[in-house]
């Protein structure tokens, strides 16, 4: 294939784009072929093409499938190894920029749009001297500081693979900083905070946000923290922040978000590992109390064979379960409540000024819409019930596992204490609807 054919089957493949019906995965395959053949006069036709959409920043559907159609290459280059892949990208990435210094803000905008696509994309073994990542780095943030809101979304995308999260004197980060506190754009803020990474330096900066004034900068918070960082990674004075925060938000959403984060928590964190035999009152040794009656002894021996309540509340519950319900998926994990309240730290927490009612918070969201009401009713019987008859029976740790449970005292006795509050408020509500309707 001649220079000029290779050039006109460019621009071929760039107006076949704009119709619907053609497929992108196809023309993609077509440059690629044509790169190979002859990278120059590829080179000259895709960059007329590309700079022929610059002027125009109305969503047009065959401009934003060409946009795709860009991205789209840009993503296949990335999975390939194809010869002058990296002068493509640096000579694109260069053009662009000087296409974002432009002072038609069409131009302006497509510029900063297709610039962030070539440097999300970029690989990081392609080098750039420091002369030109200065120059974009000041580019980018003059985008930041553009008067136009959809300018500045846009100078964000740019800007999120040149930041360096864990330096206070990056201009980058600092910027980043700066909008997500003080941008009059609700839509500026989520993106910055979507965008910025996540360090000891900017971690603060995210949690202030769940007292953002728009309830979708507040939501935001708690999904980027639910995917990119675990709750134990917080200390305790964040943890419970936001979750005090978001359980007492005004919004419904935000309050799901919040509830949302709780559950994922509690998935991730692993079982604390407690023996029933640990709970058990210890059998004394032979040779003691060899002066007691034989009709006491027996008595005794009696008793330690009667169950509990909680045991036989228990048993005849499963008995129940699998007669109306068959047997139970042994993959469904049982959310436990200890774990994540161990997280909070109930026991200094409930002493605290500003935080003491977070535990009673989360507890309140794990029983309404977090555990079900079995796996509450289970939790009750199987592990708070023993745990406390064994702290009243006998004081002595006699094992690891038996210290594990005598040290879930504290957040049992909180989870058993919400349970019984949340069902004398309901019981009342209850019998206050029952007597309206007698009177009725």
């Amino acid at each position: 294939m001649s220079s000029s054919e290779t050039y006109q089957n460019v621009h071929e493949i760039f107006r076949e784009s704009q119709d619907k019906s053609s497929s992108l995965k196809k023309l993609t395959i077509s440059l690629k072929k044509d790169m190979r053949e002859d990278f120059d006069s590829f080179l000259a036709g895709f960059q007329n093409c590309v700079l022929k959409i610059l002027p125009n920043q109305k969503s047009q559907p065959g401009i934003e499938r060409t946009v795709s159609l860009v991205e789209k290459f840009c993503d296949e280059l990335k999975k390939v190894n194809i010869p002058n892949k990296e002068p493509f990208s640096l000579h694109f990435i260069d053009l662009l920029t000087r296409g974002c210094n432009s002072g038609n803000n069409n131009v302006k905008f497509r510029s900063a749009q297709l610039l962030s696509i070539f440097l999300e994309k970029m690989e990081d073994s392609e080098l750039i001297d420091d002369e030109k990542w200065d120059y974009i780095d000041n580019t980018t943030i003059d985008l930041l500081r553009s008067k136009t809101s959809a300018i500045r979304a846009l100078g964000v995308k740019v800007a999120k693979r040149l930041q360096d999260p864990n330096d206070e004197e990056n201009k980058i980060t600092k910027e980043y900083l700066f909008m997500m506190n003080s941008d009059d754009s609700a839509e500026i803020r989520k993106v910055v905070l979507n965008s910025v990474g996540i360090s000891e330096l900017t971690i603060n900066h995210i949690l202030k946000r769940t007292r953002d004034v728009e309830d979708n900068v507040r939501r935001a918070v708690y999904d980027r923290l639910k995917t990119k960082l675990p709750f134990d990674k917080l200390n305790i004075e964040q943890r419970l922040k936001i979750i005090y925060d978001g359980l007492t938000d005004r919004s419904e959403l935000v309050r799901q978000a919040c509830t949302s984060y709780i559950r994922e928590t509690m998935l991730t964190l692993p079982d604390l590992e407690v023996d029933e035999e640990a709970f058990k009152t210890p059998k004394k040794p032979r040779g003691s109390a060899t002066n007691t009656p034989s009709k006491t002894k027996s008595a005794h021996k009696d008793a330690s064979k009667t169950p509990t309540v909680a045991e036989k509340i228990s048993s005849s519950k499963k008995s129940s379960k699998s007669d109306s319900m068959g047997d139970v998926d042994a993959d469904d994990k049982k959310l436990s409540p200890i774990p994540f309240l161990k997280l909070l730290d109930v026991r200094r927490t409930s002493k605290s000024n500003d935080f003491h009612e977070c535990p009673d918070l989360a507890i309140q969201a794990m029983i309404s819409h977090i555990m079900d009401h079995d796996d509450v009713e289970d939790f009750v019987l199987e592990a708070i019930v023993p745990a406390l008859e064994a702290k009243l029976s006998d004081g002595r740790l006699r094992s690891r596992k038996k210290q594990t449970a005598q040290s879930c005292i504290a957040e049992a006795t909180m989870f058993l204490r919400v349970v019984c509050e949340q069902w004398i408020v309901k019981k009342k509500s209850t019998e206050l609807r029952s007597d309206r309707v007698s009177d009725g």
